[in-house]
């Protein structure tokens, strides 16, 4: 149950509407086990063949160790008043996305001055039809969704909304996964590389690959012919000691 939290929240895929309904998730399972007196299979396997104060030491542990945990989830994790609450309706989990939850949105991360209420409606009406059919495809991403809603029609107000609310990083993972592949760039070898080289080269790797499903052996085949593309690689402004 922990495990399978702390995986879904270091996810590439995973977005930062998803990140109050991973830990409402967590915190309401630890709350359902301790009141449902629930240990485990292998607990429930093996009782019999433990004495009575043996069965209640370990019950005694197991309440402790959620009792723990929900406190320590409390007090990490603001459950009342963080504006992640906000942007579950979002994740698409199910057809119950209403117009007061995206006027909510704007409101409290302070999309008003660029957003327009009146013609996210008319947008809202648009989609409201599709949400249903699109939140019930468990095999897409809450990218994947929202791409498909919006390319029904042109929905200004909406790419704006998704534009800002899907760049908000859902945990430090994707930072980290960052700085690693740098490092695997920017070796002892190739130390001489521009700024601007190694960042351009994680941008499509980052980016470019991932984003439209393609292997390196699709992308050499994509720029081998761009002669513009191919004069700037083997040009020597790549190198800041050459310039």
């Amino acid at each position: 149950m922990f495990e399978k939290a702390s995986k879904l929240l270091q996810k590439s895929e995973t977005s930062s509407p998803e990140i109050f309904y991973i830990m409402n998730e967590l915190k309401t399972n630890s709350s359902t086990r301790i009141n449902e007196k629930f240990y485990g299979s292998n607990f429930i396997t093996c009782k019999n063949k433990l004495s009575v104060s043996n069965i209640n030491t370990i019950k005694k542990d197991f309440d402790m160790f959620y009792n723990t945990a929900l406190t320590y989830l409390s007090n990490h994790f603001d459950y009342e008043y963080s504006p992640l609450k906000f942007l579950e309706p979002l994740c698409l989990k199910s057809n119950l996305l209403l117009y007061q939850d995206i006027a909510k949105i704007i409101e409290v991360f302070g999309l008003v001055d660029v957003i327009s209420l009146d013609e996210i409606f008319e947008e809202f009406t648009i989609i409201k039809p599709a949400i249903p059919t699109v939140s019930f495809k468990n095999n897409l991403t809450v990218y994947e969704k929202w791409l498909e809603l919006l390319s029904i029609q042109k929905l200004k107000n909406f790419e704006i909304l998704l534009e800002f609310i899907l760049s908000i990083p859902p945990s430090n993972s994707h930072v980290e996964r960052v700085f690693s592949m740098m490092k695997l760039k920017w070796t002892d070898v190739r130390n001489r590389c521009s700024v601007d080289l190694i960042k351009n080269e994680l941008m499509i790797t980052l980016n470019i690959l991932p984003s439209t499903n393609s292997s390196c052996t699709d992308f050499v085949n994509l720029v081998k012919d761009d002669t513009a593309f191919l004069n700037a690689v083997k040009s020597q402004k790549k190198y800041n000691w050459k310039n």
